[in-house]
């Protein structure tokens, strides 16, 4: 389920320690769906220039997220 944009605006104020503290409890999806918009393009980009291929970066990426989610 994804979050409203109301829910991700009131999420966009927090720090980022206070929406891992979150995303580990019950609000996890939505703190988390926060961190991801947060960050993927820094890392997509960071990754990018490690290995020179945008696709591969964008995949690369998104197995940063799923590693993190998991680990929470």
């Amino acid at each position: 389920m994804s979050a409203s944009p109301a829910m991700l605006s009131n999420l966009s104020a927090f720090a980022d320690r206070d929406l891992v503290a979150r995303a580990v409890t019950t609000e996890r999806e939505d703190a988390f769906e926060e961190l991801v918009r947060r960050y993927q393009r820094p890392i997509a980009s960071y990754v990018y220039r490690m290995v020179g291929d945008y696709e591969a970066a964008l995949d690369l990426t998104q197995e940063v997220f799923i590693k993190v989610y998991n680990s929470l």
